[in-house]
Formats: structure tokens, C-alpha cells, sequence
């Protein structure tokens, strides 16, 4: 589960709440959040240049926990070939169990 915070003035995004839950049927109520922070504009889409994630008490973000920093940003217009995203052919696809 995802829930998006926006600026209630600005409207942009700045927090990202998630729930993990792979392989589980049921919602959980465990939420970790992510800031979303120094927007900058490339090639006309606006992007974070820093995203931090944080520490979480009575399902609410605490303290910084750690954080990662965008650096030279680059946004094209250049459409990929479609061989792009196909499997080398040395690769093995693994099938996951099925989880009950």
C-alpha cells in the first residue's frame, strides 16, 4: 500500500508512506516513510534530487534514518529499442515459491 503527502499549498509531493507486503494476502499496519526533498527541474520534469528515509514510532516518521542524493541528473527524449529490456541469454529466471 502506498499513500502520497502532498504541500497543502504548493500540491507537490513531498512524502511517500509504503507498506511491505510481499507475499501476504492480508493489509498490514506497519508504515515507513520516505521525504522527498530538493526538487529540481530537468528537461521540463520537476525531480527530487534527495530522498530520505526515516525512522518510525506509533506509525509516524521520527528521525532520519539514512538518505540518498541524486547527482548528475539526465533526463532524454531518445526512445529504447525494446532489445534493451529483453534477458541476456546468459540469464536464469528463478521462480519464486508460492506463499501461503
Amino acid at each position: 500500500e502506498y499513500i502520497l503527502y502532498f504541500h497543502p499549498d504548493t500540491n507537490q509531493m513531498e512524502w511517500l508512506g509504503y507498506t511491505v507486503t510481499f507475499g501476504k494476502d492480508a493489509t498490514v499496519d506497519d508504515w515507513h516513510f520516505i521525504k522527498y526533498d530538493e526538487w529540481t527541474e530537468v528537461n521540463g520534469l520537476l525531480l527530487p534530487k534527495k530522498l530520505t528515509w526515516y525512522n518510525v514510532e506509533d506509525g509516524k516518521p521520527t528521525d532520519e534514518r539514512n538518505d540518498l542524493r541524486f547527482k548528475k541528473i539526465t533526463v532524454t527524449e531518445t526512445t529504447l529499442e525494446d532489445s534493451v529490456f529483453e534477458k541476456p541469454e546468459s540469464a536464469v529466471i528463478v521462480e519464486m515459491p508460492e506463499i501461503e
